[in-house]
């Protein structure tokens, strides 16, 4: 610019002073400042040189924002637009606000993300950052005494708007600078989850930003805020600059694992039919509305009939006459307008998430007869173009399907069962081009039609050995190792000649039995075959979330925002490796427990001749709660398979069970919840426990599981030895600890790290931890070398082979470890850590057993676990008795004594109760000795989650 100068100068000419204005009326502000240069990943918000990419906005609700006609929508946008030039200018690479006018706003919408900036404000200016549209992360003037009473002492970083108990109102911490100088800000936005650091210091953990936009509605019809929606800078009462605003969009594979809790979602289900015309239905959901409503298969597009009449039920319901009669284009253009008028219907009641059922594989026709899908193949054009199916496959739906590995069909059920006779039941290849594109097109109009996501059934059916899947598991074994790795480790030579390993049919592997008793023996040798069938399985499994990624994909993209997928990965025994990894893409997970003798729903069974038996799905949820990495929890429980009509009645639900069940889902679960049926729910539980969960929803927000006790419940062992040994003792204990009202967590490879495992003061290994990698390996050793005796190692079989099934000695183990037996009582396993453990026993558990049988217990720590502000104790009475047509009351259990161990140096100062049941809200009288506090219950009807407030002190 210098050079410029110094020549117009000595020229003196007019073109030259001509040109010199032109220069420096339209070129001075790219001079003047550089275009920031963002860190890797992120993507500039401002350029430092203009306005380009932000439009003038206001509080408005981004929902509706969408809703206006294009015409209105337009107009306001000019008009705010407008506004904000006349307050808002580019100074010096800044952005600058006078203090007034309407808000800068982003012009692209944004879901997950991360965002970093800078600011600078003055005294009594007071701005924001909204989120989606939605207010607002705070800047304050920290040190204006005319808002100390809205809590501007406190700083920066809060999230002013959440109601004034939620976490995240206030910031944790004072950090903010002094005036005239820059505050750096990181905001990391995952789901409705906000965490905020303000100049390095985190100020919001993780906090569920409320939807401001829904104040008013009743607490039932709040909505959570939108899945996507644009950042908006508000400034208002002094100036704010602005520098430095990057962001990185989040795909949901990077998020960290996610460990806060979630308030407790109420969950029904609903597989009858006729939904679409039954005002009776409606009726019953607008006066008890769920958060989470599943229906049957009331989407427009049956994944396994094609457009039929039928809706409700899922693949065992509803297959065989009028259900399954085709509809013409016009008529399923009719039922298309009926769903959309029942998910609204349903929206405005107060349902926050409606899904449809879809099964991941089912196809239900002949092929011969070309009757049920086959039927809708072969008139597949006439809905091609008015539905966008996109052209028919070449291959016939017979093509389809999955193959074992000599390849014949593979089939899950019975080949032609009584609800689909004379049709059959097909299963499908998800690596099948032709499958996913029908899949995609039944998703894609389930999120036209409104719906918020789908129910994925069968997701662990995935077990073929077609072409199409040995063509993916080349592609698998391709991207995850280099060629000189698959020369090493195949017998094949190059990576075209490689497939599936044939041992790892599921019909071939006596290992992978589902029963709950341990195989006596392996039937693949460690080494080179065990690690084959491994890559196989977790092929099939990473691929099958991979699909589903796709689903979602397809969903997100034809509906209004995030479209969520709701897996169901079986019971525990049969799938524990799964949910983490489906975590990576489902929004809620399904826990199937169908249950045995006894059945599987939570309650006392008293059977005519048979000592009385409490059921529980404790352990069931602490478990999915702990891999569940932000994922929701769900639990299916059921009276049993195979039993008698009468004895199934006598151990189903009733009212008051289901009220317990969702007791227990409150106190287990973490945020989940447990399916509900209309039937169940006569006497009104969702909306009770709704309408609890909404008032009281700071006991059960941001918290994490606390307990003195660590038990490593490795899931993926499945993968390392293909039998599950590890499983299965570790339900065992999980299930004995429960019942005995022991306080303990569960610690998984996502969350397995040195930090997690210094929180507890002993740390159980049970049988079966025989794979693991080098890391895991020396991060077991680098903690009972720094904590000797806290590490307690049960039978000898730990760590024995390595990631590749290749033998491992534990001799190779030095540091100081102790030894338990592989098997033994829940009694004889904390006896022994006791001892060990010497003067600390007296902190793993209640050491006089005061808890009786029927009731159960479970804590969280709200803020820190080592160091919390309030610890959440939550107690079930388990004793309500089952049986479908009994009214019997709970057994209520009178002037319950119970003591708690407590964290190490912490002192509790008070202590209050808090229940859905009226006059339960009370003090609570306690005594603390040391690390151990007693407290006495007057009365525990069901259910309560009493407060503990305390602090720590010095040791």
């Amino acid at each position: 610019m210098l050079f410029i100068k110094s020549n117009l100068h000595r020229q003196q000419t007019p073109a030259a002073c001509l040109w010199f204005v032109f220069i420096l009326f339209f070129l001075q502000p790219l001079i003047s400042a550089s275009v920031p240069n963002p860190p890797e990943g992120f993507a500039l918000l401002f350029n430092g040189v203009d306005l380009t990419g932000w439009r003038g906005g206001s509080t408005y609700d981004h929902r509706e924002w969408f809703d206006l006609p294009e015409i209105e929508r337009a107009r306001l946008e000019a008009e705010w637009t407008a506004d904000m030039h006349a307050h808002w200018r580019v100074e010096d690479g800044e952005l600058v606000n006078d203090g007034e006018g309407k808000f800068a706003t982003t012009v692209s919408d944004y879901s997950d993300f991360e965002l970093l900036l800078e600011y600078k404000t003055e005294r009594r200016a007071d701005s924001g950052i909204y989120l989606r549209g939605v207010p607002q992360v705070q800047i304050w003037d920290y040190t204006d005494p005319a808002k100390f009473d809205r809590g501007a002492n406190r700083g920066s970083g809060g999230l002013y708007n959440n109601p004034e108990a939620d976490p995240g109102r206030y910031p944790r911490i004072l950090a903010d600078k002094p005036f005239g100088q820059w505050n750096a800000m990181r905001i990391l936005m995952v789901g409705e989850h906000v965490t905020v650091w303000l100049n390095g210091k985190l100020v919001v953990d993780q906090a569920k930003l409320f939807n401001f936009h829904d104040r008013k509605r009743p607490s039932e019809a709040q909505r959570p805020i939108p899945e996507r929606g644009p950042i908006q800078l508000q400034t208002h009462g002094g100036e704010i600059r602005w520098r430095n605003l990057f962001i990185r969009e989040i795909i949901r594979d990077e998020i960290p694992y996610q460990h806060k809790t979630e308030i407790p979602l109420t969950y029904m289900r609903d597989y009858s039919g006729g939904h679409l015309d039954d005002e009776a239905f409606f009726q019953t959901i607008e006066a008890n509305p769920p958060e989470l409503l599943v229906l049957g298969k009331d989407a427009p597009l049956h994944h396994n009939w094609g457009p039929v009449a039928g809706t409700g039920g899922e693949n065992q319901r509803f297959g065989q006459g009028e259900h399954i009669r085709r509809l013409s284009p016009a008529e399923l253009h009719r039922k298309i307008g009926k769903i959309r008028a029942m998910v609204n219907r349903l929206h405005a009641a107060g349902v926050r998430w409606v899904m449809p059922y879809i099964c991941t594989m089912t196809i239900g026709g002949r092929d011969d007869h070309r009757t049920g899908f086959w039927e809708f193949y072969d008139h597949w054009e006439e809905y091609e173009k008015a539905f966008g199916l996109g052209p028919r496959p070449k291959d016939d739906p017979r093509d389809w399907m999955q193959q074992r590995s000599d390849g014949s069909l593979q089939t899950y059920y019975e080949w032609t069962p009584d609800y689909y006779a004379p049709n059959r039941r097909w299963a499908a290849c998800i690596h099948h081009p032709s499958w996913k594109q029908h899949l995609s097109n039944v998703v894609r109009l389930a999120a036209e039609a409104g719906y918020d996501g789908v129910y994925m059934d069968n997701n662990r059916s995935v077990r073929c050995f077609c072409p199409y899947c040995q063509t993916a598991f080349r592609e698998y074994l391709a991207d995850r190792f280099s060629p000189e790795e698959i020369r090493r480790t195949f017998p094949s030579e190059s990576l075209e000649a490689i497939r599936l390993y044939p041992d790892a049919d599921p019909f071939h592997l006596a290992a992978l039995n589902t029963s709950d008793t341990p195989p006596s023996d392996t039937p693949l040798i460690p080494g080179e075959d065990l690690y084959l069938v491994k890559l196989a399985w977790e092929f099939w499994t990473d691929t099958k979330v991979d699909f589903l990624k796709d689903l979602k994909a397809v969903g997100t993209s034809a509906g209004r925002g995030e479209f969520h997928i709701f897996a169901n990965t079986t019971a525990y025994i049969k799938g524990a490796y799964e949910p983490s990894r489906v975590s990576a893409v489902a929004s809620f997970n399904q826990s199937e427990e169908n249950g045995g003798r006894t059945g599987a729903h939570p309650g006392l069974v008293d059977l005519p001749g048979q000592p009385p038996v409490i059921n529980r799905r404790a352990f069931e949820f602490k478990f999915n709660q702990a891999v569940a990495n932000g994922m929701r929890v769900g639990m299916l429980t059921r009276a049993g398979h195979g039993l008698p009509s009468a004895v199934a009645q006598s151990i189903d639900q009733n009212p008051q069970t289901a009220f317990l069940s969702i007791a227990e889902s409150a106190a287990f679960a973490g945020g989940g919840g447990i399916r509900i049926i209309p039937e169940w729910d006569a006497q009104g539980a969702i909306r009770t426990w709704r309408h609890f969960f909404q008032e009281y929803g700071h006991l059960y927000q941001g918290t994490e599981v606390w307990a003195p006790i660590g038990v490593i419940a490795f899931g993926e062992q499945f993968f390392n030895g293909l039998d599950k040994a590890h499983i299965v003792a570790l339900r065992a204990i999980g299930k004995g600890f429960a019942e005995n009202g022991v306080l303990f967590d569960l610690i998984h490879e996502a969350n397995f790290s040195l930090e997690r495992l210094r929180r507890y003061r002993a740390v159980l290994v049970p049988p079966g931890v025989r794979g693991l990698s080098l890391p895991q390996w020396e991060l077991f050793q680098q903690f009972a070398k720094e904590n000797p005796g806290r590490l307690f190692i049960m039978g000898d079989d730990f760590g024995t082979l390595d990631e590749t099934g290749l033998q491992r000695a534990l001799a190779d183990f030095p540091s100081p470890f102790v030894s338990l037996p592989a098997h033994g009582g829940v009694q004889n396993i904390i006896q022994n850590m006791s001892h060990a453990l010497g003067h600390t026993a007296h902190s793993l558990s209640d050491p006089e057993g005061s808890l009786p049988p029927g009731v159960g217990i479970n804590a969280f720590a709200l803020s820190d676990a080592e160091r919390p502000a309030h610890l959440m104790v939550h107690l079930i009475n388990y004793n309500v008795p089952l049986g479908k047509k009994r009214e019997d009351p709970p057994l209520p259990v009178e002037n319950l004594e119970v003591t708690l161990p407590l964290p190490s140096n912490w002192i509790a100062q008070s202590i209050t109760a808090f229940s859905p049941n009226p006059g339960e809200n009370l003090h609570i009288p306690f005594e603390q000795q040391e690390d151990l506090l007693r407290l006495r219950v007057p009365r525990l009807e069901y259910y309560q989650v009493i407060r503990i407030t305390g602090h720590p002190v010095s040791p």
